[in-house]
C-alpha cells in the first residue's frame, strides 16, 4: 500500500480543486501506470506527451505525458489541470509541437490550435483554424494546414490553406492559398513544401506538392506528383558525402507492418527515431517502436487497443524552455567542440579547417583553428547546426 500512497497525495487535493470548479460536470482524473524505464542519467531530455486522437465526433481527444526519470504515465491530464475548460481538448487531435515554451495540439474537428505551458500542461490559449490539420514552426512563426472548408466530402471542397501564426502573440497573421486539403508540411531552409491531398474529392484527388518561399509567404510552385498525397519528409542526409540512405524497410518484416507516417519523430538529443506501425486502416492492432540513429530497433510499445489511432510523441526537456539545450562539451576521436553564450569553440584541431553547416547542409563558415583551443569568429544565429573538422561532425544547438 505504501507505493499509492505519493499518487493518492497528488490527486486528491486535484480532485477537490476540480470539483470545486465545476458544479454541474465531473472533471475525469488523471490514471498514472509505472513503466518499467531505466531513465539515462545524461539525457536533457524530461521525457515525452502523447496526443491520442480519439474518434471522430465523440469529443475524447486526450493528451499523456510519460516522465523518463520516475517511469510515471499520466494518462488523460489535460482535464485535471484545466478543470475550467469545457469540452476539454476537443474533438480529434490531429498533430502536436513544441516550440519555445510552449506545446500546441491541432484539434481538427473543433477547428482550432489548442496553446499550453509545455512544462505544466496549463492552457494558455486557443488560435481557431477551421479544419485545421498539422503544425511546423520556422523563426518564431507557426504554419498550421488547413483544409479550409466544412469536414465533408464534397466534390467542389475548396482549396485549401496554410496558416501563419505569431507564437508570441497567439494570433493568426497571414495565410496563403495552396491546393486541395493540404496535410503534412516539411520546410528546407527558407522554403515550405506542403503535400496536397484532395482527400474530400474523391476519386478527383489532388497531385501536387505546393511550394510556398518563406521570405514572403508566397506560394511559387507546384510539383505534380502522385495522388492523394498525405505525408513529406526530409529523408536521412549525410552532410560531407551529399548522399540519402535508407534506414528502415517494414516490407522486409513480417507480420505486414505499415508506417502510419505522421506519427513519426527524431528525438532532439540523441537522433532516435520514434514511430507507429499499424497493419490496416480500422484494425486496433498497433505499436510504438523507438529505434537507433542508425535504424536498428531498440524497443517496442503494445498500445491499448482501443486507442488505436497512433499517436504522436514530442519530448520536452527538464528546463523552463523546451526543446534541445546546446551541450557544454561535445566531445570525440580527440576533439571537442565547447558552446559558451553563443560562441563555439574547437579543442584538438590546430591546423584544421572547421566548417559550420546547416542541418540541410548548407555551409555557414568555415576557418581554420589557428591553436589548440580555438574560438570561432562566426556568430551564428540561433539554430541547431553541423560542426565538421577532421572527418568529425558534431551536432550543437546554440
Amino acid at each position: 500500500m505504501w507505493r499509492t500512497l505519493p499518487l493518492l497525495s497528488i490527486i486528491l487535493p486535484l480532485l477537490i480543486c476540480a470539483t470545486s470548479c465545476r458544479e454541474d460536470e465531473l472533471v475525469v482524473p488523471t490514471e498514472y501506470d509505472i513503466v518499467p524505464e531505466t531513465p539515462d542519467p545524461d539525457t536533457r531530455v524530461r521525457g515525452f506527451y502523447l496526443v491520442n486522437e480519439g474518434n471522430m465526433g465523440s469529443n475524447k481527444c486526450t493528451l499523456d505525458y510519460f516522465d523518463y526519470f520516475t517511469g510515471l504515465y499520466a494518462r488523460n491530464f489535460y482535464a485535471e489541470r484545466n478543470p475550467n475548460v469545457i469540452k476539454e481538448l476537443g474533438d480529434v487531435g490531429n498533430d502536436i509541437g513544441i516550440y519555445g515554451s510552449k506545446l500546441y495540439v491541432v484539434v481538427n474537428c473543433s477547428h482550432k490550435v489548442e496553446v499550453m505551458d509545455a512544462r505544466s500542461g496549463v492552457r494558455l490559449g486557443q488560435i481557431d483554424i477551421p479544419n485545421c490539420r498539422y503544425i511546423r514552426f520556422h523563426r518564431g512563426n507557426a504554419y498550421v494546414s488547413s483544409y479550409v472548408g466544412p469536414v465533408l466530402i464534397d466534390p467542389n471542397a475548396p482549396k485549401g490553406a496554410v496558416y501563419k501564426i505569431d507564437t508570441l502573440a497567439m494570433r493568426v497573421t497571414d495565410k496563403v492559398t495552396v491546393g486541395y486539403q493540404p496535410e503534412k508540411m516539411e520546410i528546407v531552409d527558407d522554403y515550405m513544401y506542403v503535400a496536397n491531398s484532395g482527400g474530400y474529392r474523391a476519386p478527383n484527388y489532388d497531385n501536387t506538392v505546393s511550394v510556398i518561399q518563406m521570405v514572403d509567404f508566397k506560394q511559387v510552385q507546384q510539383i505534380p506528383v502522385g495522388i492523394n498525397l498525405h505525408r513529406l519528409k526530409k529523408d536521412r542526409y549525410d552532410i560531407p558525402t551529399g548522399r540519402f540512405s535508407l534506414l528502415i524497410d517494414l516490407s522486409l518484416e513480417e507480420g505486414n507492418w505499415n508506417l502510419y507516417g505522421c506519427s513519426m519523430r527524431i528525438h532532439p538529443e540523441s537522433d532516435e527515431i520514434y514511430m507507429s506501425v499499424f497493419h490496416q486502416f480500422q484494425d486496433p492492432t498497433y505499436s510504438a517502436r523507438r529505434y537507433s540513429s542508425a535504424g536498428v530497433l531498440l524497443k517496442e510499445y503494445p498500445m491499448i487497443s482501443n486507442y488505436w489511432f497512433p499517436s504522436l510523441p514530442v519530448f520536452p526537456q527538464d528546463d523552463p524552455l523546451a526543446g534541445i539545450e546546446a551541450p557544454a562539451v561535445n566531445r570525440g576521436e580527440g576533439i571537442a567542440v565547447e558552446i559558451n553564450g553563443g560562441m563555439i569553440t574547437v579543442v584538438g584541431a590546430e591546423g584544421l579547417p572547421v566548417t559550420v553547416h546547416t542541418l540541410a547542409g548548407i555551409p555557414v563558415g568555415v576557418e581554420t583553428a589557428s591553436s589548440g583551443r580555438y574560438t570561432l569568429a562566426l556568430r551564428p544565429a540561433p539554430g541547431v547546426y553541423i560542426i565538421s573538422c577532421g572527418g568529425i561532425h558534431r551536432k550543437i544547438a546554440l
